[in-house]
């Protein structure tokens, strides 16, 4: 494997640890607002939806660049 290829493995991971530490972030956001008592959409609504993608992505990520040598 390259050392591209390798860089690429690495900043995937590091991508999708960010993004679990963004998910945390918007999970304490939904909670505050709940809190406050903000009406939310339902499923369409743009924290849920949010959420759920960068929960996807990072899930992506780490199937596709770990089995290639990207892990820490």
């Amino acid at each position: 494997m390259s050392k591209k290829l390798i860089a690429v493995n690495k900043k995937a991971i590091a991508l999708a640890n960010a993004l679990d530490k963004a998910c945390d972030a918007m999970n304490a956001f939904s909670s505050a607002c709940r809190d406050a008592d903000l009406p939310f959409k339902g499923a369409d609504d743009s924290r849920i939806l949010l959420l759920q993608d960068m929960v996807e992505y990072a899930n992506y990520l780490r199937a596709v660049h770990e089995k290639q040598g990207g892990g820490a």
